[in-house]
C-alpha cells in the first residue's frame, strides 16, 4: 500500500526531471573521466599563421598596383566580415596561354588577347588558435579551398586559400 501511495504522488513531470538529472550526471562524469573532451582541451596553442590567397583573372588597367606588401587589407571569410590583416607578400603574374612551338613542345606565354588580366598570390598573417583540426582565426578554420574576399581602398576581389603555414 505504501508503494501504491508513492506511485500516485509521482507524475510524468517528476519522472522527466529524474531522467534529466541522471543525464546531467552522466555528462559531468564523462567530462571528468576524460571520455569526452571539452573545447578548452582541444586548443593546443596560439601561434602566428601565414596563409596564401590566390586571386585569378583580376582585371587591372591601372599602372599603379593596388595590392602591395606591407599594406593592410580587410578580409571577409565565408561572407562574414573579419578584420584588417597585414599583407606580407604579393606575387603578380600576367594571365598565361599555352602555345606549341615548332618542336611540338608546349610553352606558356603571356596572353596577348588579355593584356589587363592578372593572377595574384597574396600572403597575409594573423594570430590563430591551433587545434587538432588546424588553425582557427575569427572562429573559422583556415584551410586550403576556403573562399576569401579581400578588400582595399580601390579593390574588392574574390579568392581562395591556397596554402597555410604555422609560424613557431
Amino acid at each position: 500500500r505504501v508503494i501504491k501511495k508513492m506511485s500516485k504522488k509521482f507524475n510524468w513531470v517528476d519522472y522527466t526531471v529524474l531522467v534529466l538529472i541522471f543525464l546531467l550526471l552522466v555528462g559531468v562524469l564523462s567530462v571528468k573521466m576524460n571520455f569526452h573532451k571539452t573545447s578548452d582541451k582541444a586548443i593546443k596553442s596560439e601561434s602566428t599563421v601565414e596563409f596564401d590567397v590566390t586571386f585569378q583573372s583580376v582585371r587591372l588597367t591601372s599602372e599603379e598596383d593596388p595590392i602591395a606588401a606591407e599594406k593592410e587589407a580587410f578580409l571577409t571569410i565565408r561572407n562574414v566580415p573579419y578584420k584588417k590583416l597585414e599583407i606580407v607578400n604579393v606575387k603578380k603574374t600576367h594571365s598565361k596561354v599555352v602555345i606549341f612551338d615548332g618542336t611540338k613542345k608546349a610553352v606558356a606565354v603571356d596572353d596577348p588577347s588579355m593584356p589587363y588580366l592578372y593572377n595574384y598570390v597574396v600572403t597575409v598573417k594573423d594570430d590563430a588558435i591551433i587545434t587538432d583540426d588546424g588553425a582557427v582565426i575569427g572562429g573559422n578554420k583556415i584551410k586550403i579551398g576556403l573562399p576569401i574576399i579581400m578588400e582595399g581602398f580601390k579593390y574588392r576581389i574574390n579568392g581562395v586559400v591556397s596554402d597555410v603555414r604555422v609560424k613557431e
